[in-house]
């Protein structure tokens, strides 16, 4: 059962507000999930969900898909895929899945792909305020440069830069990198400095048809209200919400899972 849960705050300082959606998934008798790595061109998917089951089926989001509980895959194209894991048992009495957006940053036919992420080194972005880009760029070679350009005209050879913007907005920010082969690849991501100064965010943890909330905005002394999707309403901090039990219920049990949420949206692209 899926409820979309929503979060608004409201800053009494800075008379700013944000709004923040989430799906809260309360899954039955068990949840699916999974980690992934990336060697060289494949990446290895391993199950880590927890319950009695005895079937995988795994949607890599290119097309393809598998049946295993560890699967391995090489995606044909550098992109994001959203990949999906559905567990079952045999029976076909109760399933759980769980996706992520995945992104493939190299295959089979590029020797080398630049990537990168980054993250706000502070709570609030200000003026002059850091962020830190982190490296997640794969070769078949050595990587030997990297040259970044953060789209306000400044540049960095370090393979994890920390940089601070002096003024607010959107900067595109591209990474070269190079390596021993000659290979060279350029990737650019969009990086948006909001002139907010209050983000919503929030991160839920379940137990039965329980779930508890806990507050995560970024912002001064402020309200919240919250909707859980059923009709409910909450105006407190970090409030716990009971879930009414599905009708078939008798078959399946709720479990616990936890989700960490992120309010930044970064939208990449490739050149």
């Amino acid at each position: 059962m899926s409820y979309n849960v929503c979060l608004s705050i409201t800053d009494y300082i800075n008379g700013c507000s944000d709004t923040y959606f989430h799906s809260v998934n309360l899954p039955y008798l068990f949840y699916s999930s999974y980690v992934y790595s990336l060697s060289g061109f494949t990446f290895s998917f391993t199950d880590t969900s927890s319950g009695n089951y005895d079937e995988w089926l795994w949607n890599f989001g290119d097309g393809t898909t598998d049946t295993i509980a560890n699967p391995t895959h090489i995606f044909p194209a550098i992109g994001n895929y959203w990949v999906c894991l559905t567990i079952s048992d045999s029976a076909g009495t109760c399933y759980s899945a769980s996706c992520q957006d995945i992104y493939a940053p190299i295959d089979s036919n590029q020797q080398c792909s630049a990537c990168f992420t980054n993250m706000y080194t502070d709570s609030i972005i200000n003026n002059n305020d850091s962020i830190e880009f982190l490296n997640c760029s794969v070769s078949a070679n050595q990587i030997t440069s990297w040259n970044w350009d953060f789209g306000d005209g400044n540049t960095s050879a370090l393979q994890n830069p920390v940089h601070g913007y002096s003024a607010m907005g959107t900067y595109d920010v591209c990474l070269t990198i190079t390596d021993n082969s000659g290979c060279s690849n350029t990737y650019c991501d969009t990086v948006n400095l909001s002139t907010s100064n209050c983000i919503a965010a929030f991160t839920d943890s379940s137990s039965g048809t329980g779930v508890q909330f806990t507050d995560q905005s970024m912002a001064g002394v402020h309200t919240n209200f919250w909707t859980f999707g059923d009709g409910a309403t909450s105006n407190q901090t970090n409030p716990s919400h009971s879930y009414a039990l599905p009708a078939n219920n008798s078959t399946c049990n709720i479990n616990s899972k936890l989700y960490f949420l992120n309010s930044f949206i970064i939208t990449a692209k490739k050149i």
